[in-house]
């Protein structure tokens, strides 16, 4: 070691001892290191308290929407509808049932998309409203099926919705059945639709 490292070490390691600079560096670092904790963690706890009021809210919406007088008034037309064959007419919806059967496919469908974007909890969305989802669905199926030639991702959610409330009572190894009292099967509902990315 030639004598300007000698010296340069030499005058920091006196700086060192004569400034007492770790002392100080601590005691600035460390509150600001507390500050900074407690408050990433208040953020932290702000952030999910604020999650959970959002899937409240949402699983608070869908009860309003498929749980008031409008939609189980709709259901229960097109439920009388099927079970008095008056639903379809000659292979097409029948216009006697047009607006009941658009509040109904409008609200699963809308359920559908809060649910597959994790707005809502599955398991509860499933077991509240599961089967009368998926009756719902059976009941529409042929004209969804009609509309859906014209229109490829015509009800989507809620045709990928109905499956998936079904596969979950069929795991439960509950039958669903139609307002008519036939059971209905996995193949009756058809095939999940596949969205675009």
């Amino acid at each position: 070691m030639d004598w300007q490292t000698q010296n340069i070490n030499g005058t920091i390691y006196q700086y060192i001892q004569t400034n007492d600079w770790f002392s100080s560096l601590l005691e600035g670092a460390i509150p600001a290191l507390v500050a900074a904790s407690v408050s990433g963690l208040i953020a932290w706890q702000t952030i999910a308290y604020s999650k959970k009021e959002h899937l409240r809210s949402a699983l608070t919406d869908t009860f309003k929407m498929i749980g008031e007088t409008p939609h189980k008034s709709a259901e229960e037309n097109i439920y009388n509808g099927y079970r008095n064959d008056t639903l379809m007419k000659n292979g097409k919806l029948n216009t006697d049932h047009q607006n009941p059967v658009d509040v109904v496919r409008r609200n699963y469908d809308q359920a559908g998309i809060l649910v597959i974007e994790g707005a809502i909890p599955k398991k509860q969305y499933y077991l509240i409203f599961g089967v009368l989802t998926v009756v719902s669905y059976f009941i529409l199926k042929k004209h969804i099926d009609n509309e859906r030639i014209d229109h490829k991702y015509f009800m989507a959610y809620f045709t990928n919705l109905a499956i998936d409330c079904f596969e979950f009572w069929n795991n439960e190894e509950l039958p669903i059945l139609d307002p008519k009292g036939n059971k209905i099967t996995r193949q009756m509902l058809g095939n999940k639709i596949k969205l675009p990315k």
